[in-house]
């Protein structure tokens, strides 16, 4: 687990430099601000370990931010894993910046896509994506995962991607799964165009079985949901160094047979690893 957490951390900075800094979280700016850290092996261990960020039974539950005192200009990842309760509520979010230079650069398809290679290559998920809270909203989609959305990830544990329809673009993640990309520019959830596209789509990953939520899996989940058509809703209760909001986030969980417990990633995970 911390080696996945370690390598999720390296394969965001390469993304893009919004990720290249992470402190963690406190209850004051100032406070917040003196607690940059290095995403290495043994501070992860420390923070794992201890009574800040270690749930016993229910696991680890730890988030972090960039650093960005700008309202939506930063991320941040919030992780909860390891939980040993059934179902496992594990999952990895990661918070991208709605407004800014940052913004213009990561709420792009190419971008994003390499952060969703970044989930997976890190976590082995089933499946994960970033999600049109409208499209949600308008469909009256269910809670539980896998959403349909503007990027999705399907593992080949879940089954084969079928041929989808112009402009729909499809890439493989090494041997793990592949990525659907719906549409080249950014999805809007009030588009006709864009819905209809999405609906058709939505019936062909359903006909295939991709869409139906896996009870019982060896494998992960990573997911980027939620973008809201207008700016999103202010998290006023969390600590100091959670953005205001953010358009996207990558959800990724892990759960396991009860026999044992699971790491971060989707909604049906393998055991943990070190």
């Amino acid at each position: 687990m911390r080696s996945a957490c370690g390598a999720l951390f390296r394969l965001l900075s390469q993304c893009d430099p919004t990720y290249a800094r992470w402190f963690e979280q406190a209850n004051s700016l100032k406070k917040a601000l003196q607690l940059r850290f290095e995403p290495t092996y043994e501070t992860l261990l420390r923070f794992f370990k201890s009574r800040k960020y270690n749930e016993g039974a229910f696991g680890v539950s730890f988030s972090a931010w960039t650093g960005h005192e700008e309202d939506g200009h930063g991320g941040s990842v919030m992780l909860s894993c390891g939980s040993a309760v059934t179902p496992p509520p594990n999952n990895c979010l990661l918070y991208l910046p709605d407004e800014g230079p940052g913004a213009e650069r990561v709420l792009t398809a190419s971008v994003l896509t390499e952060m969703m290679r970044a989930m997976v290559l890190a976590w082995e998920p089933d499946d994960g994506g970033v999600y049109s809270q409208a499209y949600q909203e308008l469909r009256d989609e269910p809670v539980g995962p896998p959403h349909m959305g503007w990027l999705m990830y399907f593992s080949r544990n879940r089954g084969e991607v079928p041929p989808l329809p112009e402009p729909v673009r499809t890439a493989p993640v090494e041997d793990k799964g592949t990525l659907v990309i719906l549409t080249p520019e950014r999805f809007n959830g009030h588009d006709p165009a864009h819905v209809a596209l999405a609906d058709q789509v939505r019936g062909l990953l359903d006909g295939a079985g991709l869409l139906t939520e896996l009870q019982l899996s060896r494998s992960p989940a990573a997911r980027l949901p939620s973008l809201p058509s207008s700016k999103p809703s202010t998290w006023a209760s969390a600590p100091v160094g959670l953005p205001s909001g953010a358009p996207c986030r990558c959800t990724t969980s892990r759960s396991a047979p009860s026999s044992s417990p699971s790491s971060p990633i989707s909604t049906t995970p393998r055991s943990p690893r070190s």
